[in-house]
Formats: structure tokens, sequence, C-alpha cells
């Protein structure tokens, strides 16, 4: 009877062990596929992006500089880039974590396996929160951000925006209010590892962005 016991907990812990790696391969191959996916759609992206209108060269008496449309209109929809079926609003970059990483112009389960997401908000509106899988190519670096770090969102305008992290917090897996909380400009997070709470980051604009 004992034997049989052993026998019975022996095939059990190999079942587990087993399951585990199949998840462990199977999390690999989804972050993989992430990366990819999000690599490709960023070199359909960046030479759509046009350069940022610059000042029109003038008579000096009566030089005017171009005037963004955002500007004028801080409440439009963000433009987008289409490519393999996703409207993406544009690029994200943190040098300090090495990534580039285009931004899809809404949130879901699905799209966030290809890249980071716009949450909410506009980057018009100083009030976007972008979302991201906490896979190593996406947004599971941000918990080694540290304030002063820069990060710059270029919309498919070619308008540039450059922010500084400003905090670092960890906020409960359902706290949405945690999350919005705040008056940043913008807002990056992430699952942590452990799916119960999130890695939120705060971002303030520099003055004289996006002009």
């Amino acid at each position: 009877m004992n034997k049989k016991k052993g026998s019975i907990l022996m095939m059990g812990g190999l079942l587990l062990m087993a399951a585990a790696l199949f998840l462990t391969c199977y999390n690999l191959w989804e972050e993989h596929r992430a990366e990819v996916s999000a690599s490709a759609a960023l070199e359909q992206i960046l030479p759509e992006l046009p350069a940022a209108e610059a000042p029109v060269p003038l008579p000096e008496d009566v030089q005017e500089a171009v005037i963004p449309d955002y500007l004028l209109n801080p409440e439009m929809e963000m433009p987008i880039v289409e490519t393999d079926g996703q409207a993406y609003i544009g690029v994200l970059s943190i040098p300090a974590l090495d990534l580039e990483l285009p931004v899809i112009s809404e949130w879901s389960y699905p799209r966030l396996k290809i890249a980071p997401c716009r949450f909410e908000g506009s980057a018009y509106l100083d009030d976007m929160i972008i979302a991201g899988h906490n896979y190593r190519s996406h947004f599971g670096g941000l918990k080694n951000l540290r304030p002063g770090d820069e990060v710059t969102f270029t919309d498919a305008e070619g308008n540039v925006f450059r922010y500084t992290v400003a905090e670092l917090e960890t906020v409960g897996g359902n706290d949405l209010e945690g999350l919005e909380r705040g008056e940043r400009d913008l807002t990056l997070f992430t699952c942590t590892l452990a799916r119960t709470t999130r890695t939120v980051v705060r971002c303030v604009r520099e003055s004289g962005n996006g002009v």
C-alpha cells in the first residue's frame, strides 16, 4: 500500500513538473512572439512618421512658427498609422531600458500581446496612460526606471513629447483609482510577475515639447 501511494505521489509530482515546464515554455514563446510583432510593427510605422513641422522661413519682420494642430485643438483625436490591421498612435522610447515600441490606439488583452496600448487619455491633454505586458521586450523593465530617466513619445504626425520619470509606485491589480490618481502628464503601467499588483511609472512633461 505504501509503495503504491509513493508511486502515485511521484507520478503527481512529475505531472506538476511537466505542467510547470510547459507553462514556462509557453510564456517564453508568447514573449518572443510579442517581441517579433512589436519589432515588425515598428519597422513599418517609423517610415510613416513625418518629421515634426519646423518654423516656416519668412522675412524677419513677419516670421511665424507653424503651430501644430493639437495645440490649436488639444481635444482632437490622436492621428493613427495603420499596419497589419492595427491602429497605432505613435512610438514610445525609453532610453534607460533601451526600448523603442509602437503604441496601439486602443487597448485589449489580445492587442497587449502585440505591443503596448493606450489605456486612456491623450498626449495632447497631458493625461495619457499606456499599458504594456510585463514581457522583457515590452514593459517588464519598468520597475528598473528611476526618477529623472527620460521618456519620449512621438505621435503619428511627428510631434515629439519629452517626459521625465517623476516617481514609481505599486498599486493593487484592481485599483483603478490608484492607477489614475495624481496629475502626471504620462503614466506607464504593467502587471508584476505575481499579477496581483501593478508597477506604475508617473512622468512629467518637459516644457516646450511637441512644437
